[in-house]
């Protein structure tokens, strides 16, 4: 996975340890302890 800039840290990722957030390409993804579960492309 490429490094990528997250906008901020959600108090939800601090409590339940997933980081839901969007790359600078428009991918979204979804991480748990360091492992993507889930990408998807957002058009626009």
């Amino acid at each position: 996975m490429a490094c990528d800039r997250v906008r901020n840290l959600s108090g939800t990722e601090m409590d339940t340890g997933y980081l839901v957030a969007q790359r600078t390409n428009g991918e979204v993804f979804i991480v748990r302890s360091e492992t993507t579960l889930a990408r998807a492309n957002v058009p626009g």
